[in-house]
């Protein structure tokens, strides 16, 4: 007896909380990418830097990971609080500076670029 007050409680509010349209989802950018044949690396890197003060610069960026695959190919994986704010921050990335230094080092050829939208995410 003392569970159906709370069960029929709980059924009221998961109804009213479903007609409640979804926030839009964070996103995460994934481009992966090699460079340019005699790119070097530690230019690349400071390149990189550069990069993130355009991604702080724009709405929504949460965060970047410029991380190595195993077989030496690149990518960035960054998060952003929808996949308009990414769209957006890809439009405005050719007219600035610091990351049009970035893209120079990256083969244009190369680069596969996917978005996901985040089901879940959790954190130690």
């Amino acid at each position: 007896m003392f569970l159906f007050p709370f069960t029929l409680a709980f059924a009221q509010e998961s109804q009213a909380a479903s007609d409640v349209p979804a926030a839009p989802a964070m996103a995460l950018e994934i481009a992966e990418f090699r460079l340019n044949p005699g790119a070097k690396e530690a230019e690349f890197l400071a390149a990189s830097e550069g990069l993130d003060g355009f991604l702080r610069s724009c709405p929504g960026f949460i965060s970047r990971q410029l991380v190595r695959h195993d077989n030496g190919g690149l990518a960035d994986v960054v998060r952003w609080s929808t996949r308009a704010a990414a769209e957006t921050a890809m439009q405005t990335a050719g007219n600035d500076a610091r990351a049009a230094a970035y893209f120079r080092f990256i083969a244009a050829d190369s680069v596969v670029m996917r978005h996901a939208a985040v089901l879940r995410s959790s954190r130690r």
